[in-house]
């Protein structure tokens, strides 16, 4: 029997700690370093204060009670053949405002007690057997990275002898910063490895929580991540498989997102032996999505109503580029009389709005062995001043390589997880800090900082707020004075 002894470290996003009791996480991952060391990843998500689960039992009442015809507090079969499938659910993250198709299943599946009718119990246990009612994760594997790592170590390697030595780490700034094309102080991968297009992947396949390890895509099974649906305890076959010592110390951080309208990014990084896992939280596109899908079908539903009766026939469906309609009247015609009224129209759009509102999207990429993904610290895609006068240091802390044996293969794992409500905004982060106007106008490649050759004052000014002297002049010392 394994014996786990977990140690908490507690991150905050958009909101109050949690509390040391992390088994309940939405998202919940072990992280699997090279020799063992596991590190555990738990993320608590609220939706504007609410825990996921409570907006998603929302959002599973709506949809009994918009089915529930009779409002008897049961889905007789015929009502439930109208359900949507749980495919359908699950695309209100990318589509948050679509018209449902045929469920295809059969409304017997729903009825586990074989009474004859459907409880919103039944139907609630239904969907989320199916993977849905909670976080959906994605996973992506970028392209081409063997090569660009191969291109910088290759770069840095001036004696050609395949190992990245002392000495020539202390150059790398120099050498790097040569790479510079376009002259605007900062690197991007394409200038390291012409035609590259990076990071090249946006999380393709999706990890089905419902089945096994072995089940799931092959960039899926590759991760050096397990994924815990309920508690650690669950899955034996990974303890069995990756554990040979009696006794296994995991770390657990706990990161709890907070979707608000008071949202802030942040980041937080985890390490487990040579595996390096960055995670940051995104505010998403559903709310603007949403947003939009709503106001589109009310224009179009006003431009379609010929005789302005609030109400869609047949006839005005049917119309010369309004044939797409038919297809929405035939979804949110809650009373089946063959027309929609422009209230069966909202009500429509406020299930799905509550269909939406807990779809939060994990996205795991897969940057394998990056060097790149390593010096680029804040995840922007690029390489600034900083990161560049770092890259040796940055380097070490991960690998603590000893002298001249650095190569290729020792260049540890990348993996970069965005949380967000619906698609990321960016996969690639974007650089954010609180400086006054004038910073913000002399930091023209917004890497964050202000380098001599972008300000605008005299050398002895420049040399006043530089308090380190590190040739550059950051928020945090302007914020000093």
């Amino acid at each position: 029997m394994f014996r786990y002894s977990i140690f908490l470290a507690i991150a905050t996003i958009g909101g109050d700690a949690v509390s040391s009791d992390s088994r309940a996480a939405d998202v919940d991952f072990l992280l699997v370093g090279d020799r063992g060391t596991i590190e555990r990843i738990a993320i608590p998500v609220e939706i504007n204060g609410k825990p996921l689960s409570t907006i998603w039992d929302d959002a599973f009442a709506e949809l009994f009670a918009y089915y529930d015809n009779d409002q008897n507090g049961e889905l007789t079969f015929k009502e439930a053949m109208r359900l949507p499938s749980p495919f359908n659910l699950r695309q209100t993250l990318w589509n948050p405002i679509s018209q449902f198709g045929h469920g295809y299943h059969s409304p017997m599946d729903l009825d586990t007690n074989s009474d004859g009718s459907i409880t919103q119990i039944e139907m609630t246990d239904w969907y989320r057997k199916r993977g849905v009612g909670g976080v959906t994760i994605s996973a992506g594997l970028a392209p081409s990275l063997t090569a660009l790592t191969s291109a910088i170590l290759k770069i840095l390697d001036h004696d050609n002898n395949r190992r990245i030595s002392t000495t020539e780490w202390k150059n790398a700034p120099t050498v790097l910063s040569a790479l510079d094309v376009n002259a605007d102080e900062t690197i991007t991968p394409e200038e390291i490895l012409p035609r590259l297009n990076y990071p090249g992947t946006s999380g393709a396949y999706r990890w089905d929580v419902t089945k096994s390890r072995a089940d799931q895509h092959t960039v899926i099974r590759e991760l050096p991540l397990r994924f815990l649906p309920q508690s650690m305890d669950v899955d034996h076959s990974f303890r069995a498989d990756q554990l040979e010592k009696d006794e296994v110390q995991v770390h657990a951080q706990t990161m709890k997102v907070n979707f608000s309208k008071s949202f802030t990014s942040m980041t937080m990084r985890i390490d487990a032996d040579r595996v390096r896992v960055l995670l940051r939280s995104d505010e998403g596109k559903l709310g603007e999505h949403l947003e939009a899908a709503a106001q589109k079908l009310r224009t179009r539903f006003q431009s379609a109503d010929a005789n302005h009766d609030s109400c869609l026939n047949a006839a005005e469906t049917e119309r010369k580029n309004q044939a797409d309609l038919g297809a929405l009247v035939a979804a949110a015609d809650h009373n089946r009389d063959g027309q929609l009224t422009i209230e069966e129209l909202d009500r429509w759009i406020v299930l799905q709005e509550k269909l939406a509102a807990g779809q939060v999207l994990v996205t795991v990429l897969d940057f394998r062995r990056g060097l790149f993904e390593i010096l680029d610290t804040n995840a922007d895609g690029r390489l600034s001043l900083r990161e560049i006068a770092s890259s040796a240091k940055n380097v070490q802390e991960i690998y603590r390589y000893p002298p001249d044996t650095f190569a290729h293969a020792d260049v540890p794992r990348q993996i970069r997880m965005i949380i967000s409500r619906g698609r990321p905004q960016e996969l690639l982060a974007a650089v954010k800090y609180d400086a006054p106007e004038w910073f913000l106008a002399m930091d023209r490649n917004r890497d964050g900082d202000i380098s001599s050759r972008e300000f605008i004052g005299d050398e002895p000014a420049f040399q006043r707020l530089d308090r380190n002297g590190d040739l550059l002049i950051s928020p945090a010392e302007i914020n000093k004075r």
